[in-house]
């Protein structure tokens, strides 16, 4: 780590972050050092994939390891980097786009959702860049996940300019993101009992729904996630199980998480179902252990 900035070899960098990755989920690393080293080298990059791999990895250390005030203040240092580097000139214009649509997905300070409804409202875009109507969605979603008060009003702003079914399915992954019980419940049921649901909408809106920013507000689902693994198997395609697995246990972060779903291991299943869902446990169990030793 000290001597980092002196390997120029993508492919040795490429390794060199993979291995203090894989150092943070073994626990020999912990998320703070990561994040610290990251913030410092990650803008250094220039291959957009790698950057772009890093950054997702920092906002994964920053949401489900971190808490309270550690994370707020990670938070609002990757968002201001992350502005810096969009208004900056030291990487060309598509990475600069892409690390905006980074930060539209990582965003959680108070300066970062102020941009966030700026760009929703088509009233300024970070670096002049050009946004599709699809980020300004993106960015909404992000506003009511995170119970932005501005939410509902930029919501009716976008509904009044945009119709059709791409227009229905945004409404859908932002309703999927509202931050209250009976908006919760409302989208649960309809995950299963409306039969005008597209199942690539559910998939979709699953993540949203699930999202570890909301982990303690829909804690009380996983139960009722896992009752539905049989019916799923046999009503949804084949690769749904697994995403829906990814998206209500690999979101999790609490031991009272890892209770349940060792609730429904001890159960009579099909094998094919409990190898599925012991992939996502094991990414929730090493969270848990991750969290537990940054107390």
């Amino acid at each position: 780590m000290n001597h980092f900035a002196g390997f120029d070899d993508l492919l040795l960098r490429s390794m060199l972050w993979e291995a203090l990755w894989s150092a943070v989920q073994d626990e020999d690393l912990s998320p703070e050092d990561y994040l610290e080293f990251a913030l410092k080298h990650v803008f250094a990059e220039k291959d957009q994939r790698l950057l772009s791999l890093v950054l997702s990895r920092i906002h994964v250390a920053t949401t489900r390891y971190l808490r309270g005030a550690v994370q707020a203040d990670f938070g609002q240092r990757t968002d201001s980097l992350l502005l810096r580097a969009v208004a900056g000139s030291a990487h060309d214009g598509g990475t600069r786009l892409m690390l905006l649509r980074r930060f539209i997905a990582m965003a959680r300070s108070t300066e970062g959702l102020d941009v966030l409804a700026a760009l929703v409202a088509d009233e300024s875009t970070p670096g002049g860049l050009e946004l599709s109507r699809r980020d300004r969605w993106n960015a909404l979603t992000r506003l009511m996940l995170l119970g932005d008060q501005r939410a509902d009003d930029l919501l009716d702003l976008m509904t009044a300019i945009e119709n059709g079914d791409e227009a229905r399915r945004r409404i859908f992954m932002v309703e999927c993101a509202r931050g209250t019980q009976e908006s919760k419940r409302r989208i649960f049921e309809r995950f299963f009992n409306d039969p005008d649901l597209p199942e690539r909408w559910v998939q979709d809106g699953a993540q949203v729904f699930f999202s570890s920013e909301q982990a303690g507000l829909t804690l009380e689902f996983l139960d009722e996630a896992l009752d539905r693994l049989e019916w799923i198997k046999a009503n949804r395609k084949i690769f749904f199980l697994a995403a829906w697995l990814d998206a209500c246990v690999g979101t999790r972060l609490t031991r009272r998480a890892i209770e349940i779903v060792e609730d429904h291991l001890k159960r009579r299943q099909p094998q094919d179902i409990r190898n599925k869902l012991l992939v996502p446990f094991h990414h929730l169990q090493r969270t848990v252990a991750i969290r537990e030793a940054t107390l």
